[in-house]
């Protein structure tokens, strides 16, 4: 008899979800009386509607906490491309180093408690267009973000225009 009164996962909701519609649910069907003597038909009831509530609200639960994690993270895929953006605009306000195929790869962690990454990408003819650049991403990073890790990934590669001058 202690069988009857255990409701578990799926079971439970549907009971509960079911429940919440009484009577209607079940139109062709006549009802059975029930007496008020009979306790166990009314426990098992309360039971499913319990563990029918206790289901949903847990099924809501992590319902919302899967959308405030993809709203974060895409929160932080907006502001990575707004730093990669602002840094483009710092590099091309910068005459010489315009006209430089260079680029910045910016990440920024779910959690805050990482730093963010800045990668720079690129050729440059001297090292101190290299250094040029990494300021001015530094500097745009440091405006941006609160605690940056600047990966350098750019190579100096001596064009023949740069070694004839």
């Amino acid at each position: 008899m202690r069988r009857a009164y255990t409701t578990h996962g799926l079971a439970a909701f549907l009971t509960g979800v079911l429940g919440l519609f009484g009577q209607s649910a079940w139109a062709q069907t006549a009802a059975a009386p029930v007496t008020p003597g009979a306790g166990g038909a009314s426990t098992a009831s309360g039971q499913s509607w319990l563990w029918g509530i206790l289901l949903g609200v847990a099924v809501l639960a992590v319902i919302a906490a899967i959308a405030k994690t993809v709203d974060m993270r895409r929160k932080r895929e907006d502001d990575a491309v707004h730093l990669q953006a602002q840094i483009a605009d710092a590099l091309l306000r910068d005459r010489m180093l315009a006209s430089l195929p260079v680029m910045a790869a910016v990440h920024i962690p779910i959690w805050r408690k990482k730093p963010a990454i800045v990668q720079m990408r690129g050729q440059v003819p001297t090292a101190d267009l290299r250094q040029a650049i990494l300021r001015v991403a530094a500097r745009e990073a440091a405006k941006f973000l609160g605690a940056y890790h600047l990966q350098d990934s750019i190579t100096i590669v001596q064009t023949t225009a740069a070694r004839a001058a």
